[in-house]
């Protein structure tokens, strides 16, 4: 039986995950994923592409409030934006916007990241076909991957890496072949239908270890994943984007049931094609 082995929210972009047993998820995603975003003082983002040290960010809620730490300088607890609004935030030709986190989140990050920078709280991103997110994801609002292609991955890196590099939102395991996600079109967990949109094209964001926040050196396991898993459009891909059809709770342990398939995987160039974007 396949079912969920793993569920991260990530409540910062790029910053540390935070495992959860069960999750209210929707057509926006996880409640509470990537809901904020770090930006430099001119409103540029700012991610773990650019600052591996990123992923070093701990994150995690109290009760309304978003609380980050990082070891040598210690937390901040952040209730409420400001009410300034900053526009034009670009992700991926989207444009985002976000209520700034005020002066204690900025000076805090800027002490951890080395450089000036702020917070956003989402406020608003404008229609992004076939999916509208609203959070700071990069292309849709949840990400799958699963252990049986992590499995693979590993088997041909000299040092494996653990499911956490690929920053899903949903871990599956249970007998499959590696990449079978590549093949799924719609599936159920628990009571949630699930739609399997495209494939997920990864950066150089994959090389950085989320334990140590540094880059790996032989750009691993990017380069290896780029020997057999580049397609068409020369993307190089892993794990897979999806979206809920509808509001509902999922857990660790939800069984998972394939409803519909295709015969390989598809990218979000094809998919736009598809439907004349």
């Amino acid at each position: 039986m396949l079912s969920v082995q793993s569920l991260i929210q990530y409540p910062v972009k790029s910053a540390r995950g935070v495992a959860v047993t069960s999750a209210q998820v929707g057509p926006y995603g996880l409640t509470g994923d990537r809901r904020y975003i770090i930006v430099s003082d001119q409103g540029r983002m700012l991610t773990g592409r650019e600052i591996p040290a990123t992923v070093l960010i701990e994150t995690g809620y109290e009760s309304n409030a978003l609380v980050l730490g990082c070891p040598g300088f210690g937390s901040v607890t952040l209730e409420k934006p400001t009410n300034r609004l900053v526009d034009a935030v670009k992700i991926w030709g989207d444009t985002v916007s976000g209520y700034d986190m005020g002066e204690a989140a900025a000076k805090w990050l800027t002490a951890v990241l080395g450089r000036p920078c702020r917070l956003l709280q989402i406020a608003r991103r404008q229609n992004r076909k076939p999916v509208t997110p609203q959070s700071f994801v990069d292309a849709a609002p949840l990400l799958l991957v699963t252990q049986a292609s992590v499995d693979d991955v590993n088997s041909r890196l000299a040092h494996p890496v653990s499911a956490a590099c690929f920053r899903p939102n949903i871990i599956i395991d249970g007998p499959m072949p590696a990449f079978a996600e590549d093949t799924w079109a719609r599936i159920r967990i628990g009571e949630l239908v699930i739609d399997v949109l495209w494939g997920c094209q990864r950066c150089v964001f994959i090389t950085v270890d989320p334990e140590t926040g540094t880059k790996n050196t032989q750009m691993e396991p990017y380069e290896t994943l780029s020997t057999y898993r580049t397609f068409s459009d020369k993307g190089v891909y892993f794990g897979q984007n999806v979206v809920s059809r509808s509001k509902g709770r999922l857990c660790v342990g939800d069984r998972v049931e394939i409803l519909d398939v295709r015969e390989n995987l598809i990218t979000e160039k094809a998919m736009k094609m598809a439907l004349n974007l």
